[in-house]
């Protein structure tokens, strides 16, 4: 019982981890897209990833 508890909490874990990986795959690829439509002007990528974040994290 505890091999199968064990798979469990690893699964999920893993899980998570795939998840949060997805998540800042989505969050890079919106800021990007930010950083685009400003017509790649530097200086703004904390702001164009916290944007991101924000607009990512509404839509889940």
């Amino acid at each position: 019982m505890a091999k199968h508890e064990r798979r469990s909490g690893q699964s999920s874990i893993s899980k998570q981890v795939h998840s949060l990986s997805e998540r800042r795959q989505q969050i890079a690829k919106r800021a990007y897209e930010l950083y685009a439509a400003r017509g790649y002007r530097p200086g703004y990528d904390l702001d164009d990833w916290l944007e991101a974040e924000r607009e990512i994290d509404r839509a889940a």
